[in-house]
């Protein structure tokens, strides 16, 4: 089992995703997508937060910040002042963590999945690929053939081939299971236990969504994390969410 808990949506995004981009060009989909991640992820707070609670405790630390500021004595007499804003801050973090992590899903569930689809793709046939491993064998890349895909291979010394690993999806590191692989899994699998290297890296090309700007800012980031928090920010204002 490759895919992680984030990960499970990931067909389902991907089957939408293929239809959407047959008649909307790339950067306006991840742009869809940034929109829909903001707006489920505030309704899901919404939804799951205790708003009245919230605004509440709101409403007394405003009060209690405006009684602080309007003190004009000794420190002594302010602690009890400074201790009653500073508890009902604490309280109000520790309602609103539990929903802001239960919101945060459907976001996280999205920047998984558009790192794969959307982070790398495969080079040209005769591009050169460097491959590196965490082991010191040698490493190569053989392009794909005939109906195969390409491969990455770790050689011993003696030019045998110790790992021969099919790249069935532009990622550029596979590696061997590790813990927090049941929440992000590797869409190309994992190297076996007792393999002699610990990850292969290939320097996959970036996948470049806009022509415009500079290199590190054509990717799918670009698009996608300022449309997210512009929407975020204007949808809370219009929701009123606390």
């Amino acid at each position: 089992m490759t895919r992680g808990l984030f990960d499970l949506p990931a067909p389902l995004l991907q089957w939408i995703d293929d239809r959407l981009t047959l008649f909307i060009p790339v950067p306006v989909t991840v742009a869809i997508w940034a929109v829909l991640g903001a707006i489920v992820c505030l309704e899901l707070y919404r939804v799951v937060s205790p708003q009245e609670r919230i605004s509440r405790l709101k409403q007394e630390a405003s009060a209690a910040q405006r009684r602080l500021s309007a003190y004009d004595g000794e420190l002594e007499g302010a602690w009890p002042l400074m201790k009653k804003t500073l508890g009902l801050s604490l309280r109000r973090v520790g309602v609103v963590i539990p929903a802001t992590l239960a919101a945060a899903f459907p976001v996280l569930v999205l920047l998984v999945w558009l790192s794969n689809s959307y982070g790398h793709h495969f080079p040209a046939a005769d591009e050169e690929v460097v491959v590196d491993t965490s082991h010191p064998l040698q490493a190569r890349w053989i392009a794909a053939e005939d109906n195969a895909p390409p491969r990455v291979q770790a050689m011993q010394p003696d030019g045998r081939v110790a790992l021969d690993v099919p790249m069935t999806a532009p990622i550029p590191v596979i590696h061997k299971r590790v813990w927090w692989n049941w929440l992000i899994g590797n869409p190309l699998g994992y190297l076996p236990a007792d393999s002699p290297v610990d990850e292969i890296r290939a320097a996959m090309p970036r996948r470049e969504i806009l022509t415009a700007g500079p290199g590190w800012l054509r990717g799918w980031e670009a698009v996608f994390l300022p449309v997210l928090f512009i929407v975020a920010l204007g949808y809370k204002s219009a929701r009123r969410i606390d």
